[in-house]
């Protein structure tokens, strides 16, 4: 055991030096005399630990402290290796590190976020089926007051809620699958009566449907548009005489916009039957051509080869000679150029100049006999009992 402990010193003097062993006694010393950690609480501008008497007095001061939360520190509710606040109202929180509370936080925060859009859409489509709820009895109250004499007064009074509505982007899919546009076409539409809804009424609907932005290139947003009939209510604004310049001229946006998807599609498909009609007259006309140029071009070496032919004395034996005189072949008579003709037209007939006296001669005879004919034919034929002027 004795050299064992002598070994330990000899390596440490080597380690630390010859006055080790005493340093080490007094720092045991010192850490014997060492109160616990939690005996007093320092202030923080106070360095070194307090005098006597001092430990409680600052205890109870830091105890009443608040931190910039709001915070109180409270020992009581200490435990073994975690720190508790206590706001004004009692609550106890737990202090964590800042990695862990901004981790926390983050994970509360998305959760939240989630139930709250999931209440956020239950709520709007809720809130949208009440909402067109009261439209429709809004357009009801107009019809019995209006049957009633009364001022029909329902739909004006909801229209500042009606053009809040709409200005919500976000729910339009929402008004639209709900079926906003027949509460809308129950709302311009006359009534029973004959009476059109209130100008300002009209007007602020036909500024909804355009807020809308109805896309009839979705067969969904297509029907819709069918099934409500407002189409129909909206062009008999468009050509009602008696209707404001600038409701017409909404109207007139609404019909070009919903018709002109259709229109497009039905001229697309026109121009692509025109092109293919095009494409197939272009290619019988190329066929003809090619056709009429196989058959000239036959023709002419048949000529070619009956005037060779004939330009040399053909031999006994050579094809194509007779030994006897050809029978003569009609002439084909589809002729496409006309010759000019070498025949001199009259000048005279041409020019209108003087005829012979011959043709003059019959010219006079021919105008009496014809005044003749045109005196007898307007009374009545003398008729001879004794047969006189009859030709047998």
């Amino acid at each position: 055991m004795a050299e064992d402990e002598q070994d330990r010193e000899k390596m440490r003097e080597e380690l630390f030096g010859a006055d080790s062993e005493g340093e080490e006694e007094e720092l045991e010393q010192q850490q014997g005399n060492e109160e616990p950690a939690d005996a007093y609480l320092p202030p923080p501008d106070q360095e070194g630990p307090p005098e006597e008497g001092q430990a409680d007095q600052q205890q109870e001061e830091y105890e009443g402290q608040q931190d910039e939360a709001g915070a109180v520190y409270d020992p009581s509710q200490q435990q073994e290796g975690a720190e508790y606040y206590v706001d004004q109202e009692g609550y106890q929180e737990e202090a964590v590190e800042e990695g862990e509370e901004d981790e926390i936080s983050r994970m509360l925060k998305g959760r939240g976020r989630k139930k709250a859009y999931e209440k956020s859409f239950a709520q709007i489509s809720a809130e949208v089926e009440s909402f067109l709820a009261g439209m429709e009895v809004a357009a009801e109250q107009d019809v019995e007051s209006n049957n009633n004499g009364q001022p029909a007064l329902a739909k004006l009074r909801m229209l500042p809620q009606l053009q809040s509505k709409v200005a919500e982007r976000r729910i339009h899919e929402v008004l639209m699958d709900a079926g906003i546009l027949g509460c809308l076409k129950a709302w311009i539409e006359p009534m029973p009566g004959g009476h059109l809804p209130n100008s300002k009424v009209r007007a602020a609907v036909l500024g909804v449907l355009l807020q809308l932005m109805v896309d009839v290139t979705q067969p969904t947003r297509k029907e819709q548009l069918k099934r409500s009939g407002i189409g129909r209510a909206v062009l008999f604004l468009y050509k009602l005489p008696e209707e404001t310049a600038t409701n017409r001229r909404l109207a007139k946006q609404l019909v070009e916009s919903w018709s002109r998807p259709i229109f497009d599609q039905y001229s697309e498909t026109r121009h692509d039957d025109m092109r293919a009609e095009d494409d197939r007259l272009q290619l019988r006309a190329a066929r003809q051509q090619r056709k009429r140029k196989q058959r000239e071009q036959s023709e002419a070496d048949a000529a070619a080869e009956v005037e060779g032919a004939a330009s040399r004395k053909l031999k006994p034996g050579e094809p194509g000679f007779r030994w006897h005189a050809a029978v003569p072949q009609p002439a084909r008579l589809d002729y496409i150029e006309q010759p000019e003709s070498k025949v001199a037209i009259n000048s005279q007939q041409s020019t209108g100049g003087k005829s012979s006296g011959k043709s003059d001669r019959l010219g006079r005879k021919l105008k009496v006999l014809n005044r003749k004919v045109q005196a007898g034919a307007g009374r009545a034929a003398k008729i001879s009992l004794e047969g006189r002027g009859m030709m047998i």
